[in-house]
């Protein structure tokens, strides 16, 4: 039931954050045609851009906007690990780390809302993607269909030489 709860929380919250206002502007000189929008949806605090230090605040429902591209954000994680196609019952597992980064070609004109979530051994973000003037309905359903997929973070696990989460 516990979990039930908590994913209805987090739904919640994750519509929210695709629905609501711009709290950061990296670039202003970029025309709203070539931007795309964050969120930090319930994932941490985007702390880096492109290894520029930022200090956003977007809250559960702020969004930021960026150039669309190729960009590396640094995040400061903390949120609950959650899988989208399967239910898994048991405790939730809550992620912490500092300086996590994360690599993604953002697209112009889209809005990218995450989940932590772990794919064969790797923690990293499930991506998801809404046409900036659409409007979000909520549940799994929608989410699924809005899906872009898996990608993990490339300073953690074997790879990196250290673990950075716990």
């Amino acid at each position: 039931m516990r979990k039930i709860i908590v994913l209805s929380i987090v739904c919640m919250l994750f519509v929210l954050s695709c629905t609501i206002s711009e709290k950061a502007v990296f670039d202003e000189s970029v025309p709203i045609e070539d931007s795309a929008w964050i969120s930090e949806s319930n994932v941490g605090k985007i702390v880096g851009y492109n290894g520029i230090s930022v200090d956003w605040d977007l809250g559960l429902a702020g969004t930021a906007r960026i150039p669309a591209g190729d960009t590396l954000l640094e995040w400061n994680i903390k949120g609950p690990v959650l899988y989208l196609d399967q239910v898994v019952y048991g405790t939730i597992v809550n992620l912490v780390g500092e300086g996590i980064l994360f690599r993604f070609n953002f697209q112009p004109q889209m809005l990218y809302s995450f989940i932590i979530t772990e794919v064969n051994d790797e923690y990293g973000l499930d991506v998801f993607a809404y046409g900036y003037e659409e409007k979000v309905s909520g549940g799994w359903k929608s989410m699924k269909e809005h899906w872009v997929g898996f990608t993990p973070f490339l300073n953690t696990g074997d790879n990196a030489g250290k673990t950075v989460l716990n």
